[in-house]
């Protein structure tokens, strides 16, 4: 059981003991907004306060003196118009840690009740250039929440989608042709693919004529020209090797 529904568990079980209530009624905790006066608030008092007949604060101090009995809580007190808080006592939390760490499976973590599908989308690099550190940041933290939900037994589809059409592929195209080094491409395809895209970025904004062939060629591409379609392929599976390797190298998978 996780930690937050076991204390709420415990805290119902006292707040109804407190009160002679039946199972309905709850202790309806959450984390003290400030630290300083607890670690959890119970908030039963007010909503019970209407069903009782009684001023929220006294329904608050009956269940406050009784939470003072049990072996969870280290301190209870009355505040406001009628909250408990309360800060949790060492021994309990330590017993729970221990607990948790006896199931070195799961670590008391249960498997959703309810397990879904979801579909995680994360990464997701540019095709022709270096993952820079803001997919590297989407990459863990994307792995992370896939495995967090994996392992609560959701199905997870992992969908990585590549920045892999646009405009850029019309100045790769014709700067490829014109500045290209098949050599340097081969030897370090994401740094030469790189580099002829600078080149043709900057032509373009200088060179109408230039920034207009590129437009051309990327039409061409999106008609589904054969030998524009081959050397956007090309950069594709050139892209794909470099960022598996590195995907490979954090064990990171992908379903999509």
């Amino acid at each position: 059981m996780l930690f937050e529904e076991f204390l709420e568990a415990r805290a119902s079980e006292a707040v109804r003991a407190a009160l002679s209530l039946g199972e309905d009624a709850h202790a309806m905790s959450r984390r003290a907004q400030d630290p300083r006066f607890g670690d959890y608030q119970l908030n039963a008092a007010m909503a019970l306060g209407k069903k009782l007949g009684k001023p929220p604060r006294e329904i608050a101090e009956a269940i406050a003196a009784h939470l003072r009995s049990e072996d969870f809580v280290e301190s209870a007190e009355v505040a406001g118009p009628g909250f408990v808080n309360i800060r949790l006592s060492e021994r309990f939390l330590e017993d729970f840690l221990l607990k948790m760490l006896e199931d070195a499976e799961r670590d008391s973590i249960p498997p959703s009740a309810e397990p879904e599908t979801i579909v995680v989308d994360f990464s997701g690099p540019n095709i022709a250039k270096q993952m820079h550190v803001g997919h590297l940041r989407s990459t863990i933290i994307g792995d992370a929440i896939s495995r967090v939900l994996e392992f609560r037994g959701h199905k997870v589809i992992r969908d990585n989608h590549l920045g892999d059409w646009g405009t850029q592929f019309g100045l790769l195209i014709v700067g490829m042709r014109e500045y290209g080094d098949r050599a340097a491409l081969d030897a370090d395809p994401i740094v030469e693919l790189e580099r002829v895209y600078k080149v043709a970025s900057a032509r373009a904004k200088e060179d109408e004529e230039f920034a207009e062939a590129a437009r051309r060629e990327l039409k061409k591409l999106q008609d589904g020209d054969p030998e524009n379609r081959a050397l956007w392929a090309e950069f594709v599976d050139v892209t794909r090797k470099t960022i598996d390797a590195i995907y490979e190298l954090l064990d990171v998978r992908f379903d999509l």
